[in-house]
């Protein structure tokens, strides 16, 4: 109880701050997805498996992975604030896993050079109230990570690849249809299906590195974080169903390390995550999206009540962005 009054109490703080500089609200929105904890894994979308025996004496079995935020974002502080509540429970494995947690998240965005090639971080911090039900522990967890992102000068069109969050290369025949006429000259559109980069391929990857603290294990994590996403046949899947990013082949790979000599018998190495996926974009921005597809998993999560273990399944997962 004292854990949850203390969450109140930094809510009811940052809600002071959202209505003192509410006129730079530029968005209010609700979002979906695996987990909430850092940039890498906040881009994979909430997921759910089920098996229905016929027999009255095999049970169900199924697994849900994922996250809802209400995420309140300050323009003018380029701050965002979030509400939020995940589970994680899979009983189709060997490792059970029922996790549930309530919590908030705080991120910043700040430029540190101005100057190409631009350099930005976003540090966010979490903290989480966290119910383990099968090892029966509960208590606080405090997360605090920072992602960096770069920004090229125009025209560096190679070194773009080297940027974090933005896809290379772009969807350069859905983009031309949001400038001015006076680029007709320059309409890829006009170009032999084949011809684009973006056509063939399309890559993104993301990063984040942070401290991790479990206080009812008391236990200090280092975590560093790097996932990326190719896009095969973009262009041509474009020209085809006028949406990019349809098929989607994404490796994340997350390392920890503990910093205290704490004995704990939770999983503390490295998490490899493979995945296959057709996506079916919902809007036409492309924040919602229905997947459907294959992943592997290699390792734990000490976060979630996960023990080492491996398992491959097939799922239709959901990532949303919904705003207000």
């Amino acid at each position: 109880m004292r854990q949850l009054n203390r969450i109140f109490q930094i809510s009811l703080f940052f809600t002071s701050l959202l209505f003192f500089g509410q006129e730079g609200i530029t968005q209010i929105s609700i979002n979906i997805g695996s987990s909430s904890d850092n940039k890498v894994t906040r881009i994979n979308p909430a997921s759910f498996v089920a098996t229905y025996p016929q027999s009255n004496t095999i049970s169900t079995s199924y697994a849900v992975k994922g996250f809802l935020e209400a995420l309140y974002k300050i323009e003018a502080l380029n701050l965002d604030i979030s509400a939020i509540g995940e589970l994680h429970r899979n009983t189709l494995i060997s490792s059970k896993q029922n996790v549930r947690q309530i919590g908030m998240r705080v991120a910043y965005g700040m430029s540190v050079r101005k100057n190409y090639p631009k350099l930005y971080l976003q540090p966010e911090f979490s903290l989480k109230y966290t119910e383990d039900r099968i090892n029966d522990k509960k208590g606080m967890q405090h997360l605090f990570y920072t992602s960096v992102e770069y920004d090229f000068a125009k025209g560096e069109c190679f070194a773009s690849i080297l940027e974090p969050g933005g896809f290379y290369p772009s969807n350069e025949r859905e983009s031309y249809s949001k400038k001015s006429d006076s680029l007709k000259n320059q309409n890829p559109n006009e170009k032999k299906s084949g011809e684009l980069l973006s056509d063939w391929v399309q890559v993104q990857h993301f990063n984040s590195i942070g401290l991790e603290h479990i206080n009812y294990e008391e236990v200090l994590l280092f975590n560093a974080s790097f996932a990326i996403e190719v896009y095969p046949f973009s262009g041509f899947l474009y020209s085809a169903f006028k949406q990019y990013n349809i098929i989607q082949l994404r490796y994340n790979v997350i390392f920890r390390k503990q910093l205290d000599s704490t004995q704990t018998s939770l999983f503390i190495g490295t998490t490899h995550n493979y995945a296959a996926n057709l996506n079916i974009k919902l809007k036409k921005n492309g924040k919602t999206a229905i997947t459907f597809g294959y992943e592997y998993f290699d390792g734990g999560d000490p976060l979630k009540g996960l023990a080492e273990t491996k398992f491959g399944q097939l799922k239709v997962s959901l990532l949303s962005n919904l705003n207000f």
